[in-house]
């Protein structure tokens, strides 16, 4: 994750994350990113993670995580 901003360049270091993911948990998880800059600007997005288990038909794979569908594949162990 990269934070920028037009005057401070990069943020990145004063993002807040709140929330926590349970790996070994099936469920829905929510963690909020915030982060403000000098001039007092607030951004914030909140983010779902969801995680399942594998099905008894499929393979495990090594953990990975897509930006674009925003999937989360963990290894069982």
């Amino acid at each position: 994750m990269k934070a920028t901003d037009n005057a401070d360049v990069t943020i990145t270091s004063k993002v807040k994350i709140t929330g926590q993911v349970n790996t070994k948990k099936e469920g829905t998880f929510k963690l909020k990113y915030s982060v403000t800059d000098k001039s007092k600007n607030t951004r914030t997005v909140t983010r779902v993670i969801t995680i399942k288990k594998l099905e008894k038909n499929q393979k495990s794979q090594d953990p990975s995580i897509n930006l674009f569908t925003r999937d989360i594949h963990l290894t069982q162990k």
